[in-house]
C-alpha cells in the first residue's frame, strides 16, 4: 500500500531526473575526424594521403595531376564545411549525427567498388579496405547514437 506508492513515486522521480544518454563522444569524434580530413585535404592532400604519405596511410598509390588535386581540395573543403557547420554555425547535434552516419553508410559501397575495380596502381587497396572497416564501425556507432535521438 503506502510503502509501495512511495517507492513508485521515488522511482518515477528518479527516472524524471536521470540524464538521457547523449552523443558527446560520437559528435566530438566526428568533428575531429571530418575536420582532420578537411584540413589535410584542403591544404595538401598528396603530402598527407599520397604515395609518400606522412600519415603512413597512402590512399593514393600514384601522384595525382592538377585536376585530381583540385577535386581533393574541394572534397576537403566539403569536409571542413561540414565540421564547421556543427562546431560553429549552429547545425544541431541530431542533424550532425545523421549527416555523418549517412556519409559512412553511403560511401562504403563506393569505396568497395573503387578497390574492386583498381589494380593497385591508382589507389592503395589495404588503406581503402581499412577505411571500409572504419566506415562500418563508425556507421554502427552513429546508428546507435541516432537511435537515441528525439528526431529520427
Amino acid at each position: 500500500g503506502q510503502y509501495h506508492d512511495a517507492a513508485r513515486r521515488s522511482c518515477q522521480s528518479l527516472r524524471q531526473y536521470t540524464p538521457k544518454p547523449n552523443a558527446t563522444m560520437y559528435d566530438l569524434a566526428m568533428t575531429i575526424y571530418f575536420g582532420m580530413y578537411g584540413a589535410t585535404m584542403t591544404t595538401n592532400s598528396e603530402l598527407f594521403w599520397g604515395p609518400d604519405s606522412i600519415m603512413m596511410l597512402p590512399y593514393m598509390a600514384s601522384a595525382g595531376d592538377a585536376q585530381s588535386a583540385f577535386f581533393q581540395r574541394m572534397t576537403g573543403l566539403g569536409f571542413a564545411i561540414m565540421s564547421l557547420g556543427y562546431a560553429k554555425c549552429g547545425v544541431s547535434k541530431d542533424a550532425w549525427i545523421k549527416q555523418t552516419m549517412i556519409f559512412h553508410v553511403v560511401s562504403t559501397p563506393i569505396f568497395f567498388l573503387q578497390c574492386a575495380s583498381d589494380d593497385g596502381s591508382s589507389f592503395t587497396p589495404w588503406v581503402w579496405y581499412l577505411q571500409i572497416a572504419i566506415n562500418i564501425a563508425l556507421a554502427g556507432w552513429g546508428y546507435t547514437e541516432m537511435s537515441k535521438s528525439k528526431t529520427k
